[in-house]
């Protein structure tokens, strides 16, 4: 008799422990379940957030070197103008008018000064579409990164699911 109450009282104990485990084993999933659900809408939202910045930083690229083109194109007018006004000085020197031609000059030396300025410019504007750039290629892809990660989260919840489904069509066994 006394062996009968041992291994009645060992199955018993052993039934316990079995659903403890199976609790705790459901508590966990639950918990990974959850953990994986908030990781996901977190991820969505910095997918959103990332996807937000890159449309603004090609806006910006796109201002960006488009002002760059125009700085570009005005260095064009004033080295072409600089050479128009450096003709009429030679023009105005070869024909003995020194007055006309210092008047020139005094022209050309405005123009230089707003050549260098707008060189200056168009340098600064080709350093800010090297970082743009830089910056666009960036957040494409830290979403691409976050795309793979949503994929591993929902491919983490899938897995979950099914093995809750087994556990359960098994008994939790």
């Amino acid at each position: 008799m006394n062996s009968a109450v041992r291994r009645s009282t060992f199955m018993t104990t052993s039934i316990w422990k079995k659903l403890v485990t199976a609790v705790r084993g459901g508590a966990s999933e639950v918990g990974e379940s959850i953990a994986d659900a908030n990781a996901i809408r977190i991820l969505d939202q910095e997918i959103r957030d990332a996807e937000n910045a890159l449309v603004k930083a090609r806006d910006g690229l796109i201002t960006i070197k488009a002002k760059h083109k125009l700085s570009a194109q005005r260095l064009e007018e004033h080295a072409t103008s600089i050479a128009n006004w450096e003709g009429r000085a030679m023009q105005a020197l070869n024909k003995g008018e020194e007055a006309l031609a210092v008047e020139c000059a005094n022209k050309i030396a405005e123009i230089e000064a707003l050549r260098d300025q707008e060189q200056e410019l168009a340098e600064q504007f080709s350093k800010q579409v090297n970082l743009l750039q830089d910056q666009v290629i960036k957040a494409e892809s830290r979403i691409k990164s976050l795309k793979q990660q949503v994929e591993m989260a929902k491919a983490r919840e899938t897995v979950q699911k099914a093995r809750v489904a087994t556990a359960t069509a098994t008994g939790g066994a």
